[in-house]
């Protein structure tokens, strides 16, 4: 008898159990419910969805996106840097997702490179989905409701049309991130996903290359809805109101002037990163911002080479200028070092401490003007053993000097020395092929990028090409590319018959 009641009461307490466990899931279920209810109200409500669900605040032009996303089929933004865009654009995908049914809308997202997509834009995404409670679980490129996977990032591994199907919806939304890094087969791919009355497009991005497909697509007539962001149009200038925090992430008049001095008004990073324009690229323009964004976009991407390690030194002492350390291995640059308003002596003994701690076998040092005082100790330090059993060429560069000697281009008779006015427009001629050919990589640096694009170029009288000098770059009010110097020296091929413009050191 006693064992019946135990077992009697066992399955009283199984099915109180039981029924406690079905009744939470039936809340749940009726919890969600009324969730998504009442996020379908926002169906064509971004601007509220983000304020009101989401708890951010975005400011005018911000509102102006969202609004014309929830309108129009596809929409292009060109905008300068430091306005949130990521930021937004995460935003979008949340309320594109969020408002909709599970299952009937469905987000893909892609950028020119693996850590835009998942460092930046996918972050974003992660922030929106739990500050607005959104439901359903995350992965770092992928965000599923239940059996239904709604959303995810692709990688440029994934780049070829045939990584876009499959992804059909009744409401389907685009988001190509930093666009204009991203090929035109793969916006053809995506607008022929985004065919149904409910599916969106968004381009957005800074205004780099105006030979890409993002160019095309900001131009008139391409069907496309155009909207251009200048840093001007942010609060920090306006003079909008918005919360300090949100003020605080936005390009600040600092930034913007000390770009006005960097670049010049009339710079191709100027006219993108601060107005928010495709720059419009002169025929003397030495290296166009497309080839700089798309080195940018495959240093992340990029090994570092087996290579010996060589470094590039362009040499300043006090002033404006500056002293640059750069360092290449293979096909992939790093800024290693800059130094500013130090003496020659403390600039030498930055090299020393760079060749040290890099192991570099090679230093290719600007030897024109101050540089021939630092050459001068760093050899007098090595044939006093400073390097031990280190193995280092220091090489003397004197880019003033007549060009190489060689003879050997395909389909050319000339020798470089008649082609070239000297052996800086070879070098930065060399320079640019590398950039042209894809055969570089460089870190994502503002000054940099902005000392590259402002390099001219033109012929002399007997059909030489020459490169812009100093003292004009100065005049046009653009400062010392010290930089561009730097990453040219790291790159100078070494040939053996360059005897001769480098003082017999090879």
């Amino acid at each position: 008898m006693t064992l019946v009641w135990e077992r009697g009461a066992y399955a009283r307490k199984a099915q109180s159990r039981r029924e406690r466990l079905e009744g939470k899931l039936r809340d749940e279920k009726d919890r969600r419910a009324r969730m998504r209810a009442g996020l379908i109200q926002y169906h064509d409500r971004p601007v509220e969805f983000v304020n009101e669900v989401v708890g951010d605040f975005i400011w005018s032009k911000q509102r102006e996106i969202m609004e014309a996303v929830s309108v129009h089929r596809k929409v292009a933004v060109a905008s300068a840097h430091g306005i949130g865009k990521s930021f937004l654009a995460a935003r979008v995908v949340a309320w594109f997702i969020a408002t909709s049914p599970p299952g009937m809308a469905k987000a893909i997202t892609t950028a020119p490179t693996g850590q835009q997509v998942t460092g930046i834009l996918w972050q974003e995404i992660h922030s929106a989905h739990t500050r607005g409670h959104l439901g359903g679980r995350m992965s770092r490129t992928e965000w599923w409701q239940g059996p239904y996977q709604v959303a995810i990032g692709r990688k440029p591994a994934d780049y070829s049309p045939t990584a876009f199907q499959g992804y059909h919806a009744e409401r389907l939304l685009v988001v190509i991130d930093e666009a204009c890094g991203v090929p035109g087969n793969i916006w053809t791919a995506a607008d022929s996903l985004a065919t149904t009355s409910g599916s969106r497009m968004l381009a957005i991005g800074n205004p780099d290359d105006p030979a890409s497909y993002f160019a095309e697509m900001c131009k008139p007539g391409s069907g496309w809805h155009v909207i251009h962001v200048s840093a001007f149009d942010s609060p920090n200038f306006t003079g909008e109101e918005c919360p300090d925090r949100v003020r605080d992430m936005l390009t600040s008049s600092d930034w913007v002037e000390d770009k006005r001095r960097m670049w010049g008004e009339a710079s191709p990073l100027w006219q993108s990163k601060v107005m928010g324009q495709f720059p419009e690229v002169g025929d003397d323009t030495l290296i166009p911002p497309g080839w700089v964004r798309k080195a940018i976009d495959r240093w992340e991407e990029t090994p570092d080479g087996v290579s010996d390690i060589e470094l590039g030194c362009d040499i300043a002492r006090f002033g404006s200028n500056e002293t640059v350390i750069m360092l290449r291995r293979g096909d992939r640059a790093h800024l290693y070092k800059t130094v500013h308003q130090r003496d020659l002596m403390h600039v030498t003994g930055e090299i020393v401490r760079a060749i040290k701690d890099t192991k570099a076998s090679v230093c290719k040092l600007d030897d024109a003007g101050l540089g021939g005082g630092v050459t001068d100790r760093l050899k007098e330090l090595q044939a006093h053993g400073e390097f031990g059993h280190q193995s280092i060429d220091l090489i003397p560069i004197n880019v003033g000097v007549g060009a190489s000697d060689r003879h050997d281009r395909a389909g050319d008779e000339r020798g470089e020395s008649d082609r070239f006015l000297n052996l800086r427009a070879e070098l930065f001629w060399r320079l640019r092929e590398r950039f042209e050919q894809g055969t570089i990589a460089i870190p994502d640096d503002d000054d940099l990028a902005g000392q590259l694009t402002n390099i001219k170029y033109g012929m002399t009288s007997r059909g030489q090409i020459e490169i812009e000098r100093k003292e004009k770059m100065k005049e046009r009010g653009v400062d010392s590319p010290d930089r561009a110097d730097a990453l040219m020296l790291c790159f100078a091929p070494l040939q053996p018959r360059w005897k001769r413009a480098w003082g017999g050191m090879l």
